[in-house]
């Protein structure tokens, strides 16, 4: 009809904040064991990505070369 407004397809809106908290949570709990299963295979590597690219950049790239190295 014209002159009435649609609301956008939910995939296009932005989540209220009880869906974005809902959201997290789902996430966090589905990655956690991921994280976990790397984790107790030395697969895995957190870097500080706080802060300014080029510093974020030299963290990252420095946690690459001692994992190829071990």
């Amino acid at each position: 009809m014209p002159g009435v407004r649609r609301r956008p397809p939910a995939a296009s809106r932005r989540p209220r904040g009880d869906e974005y908290l809902d959201r997290l949570g789902v996430y966090v709990e589905q990655t956690e064991p991921l994280l976990v299963w790397y984790e107790v295979r030395s697969l895995l590597s957190r870097v500080d990505a706080v802060g300014a690219v080029a510093d974020v950049t030299g963290r990252t790239l420095a946690a690459l070369r001692a994992a190829a190295t071990e």
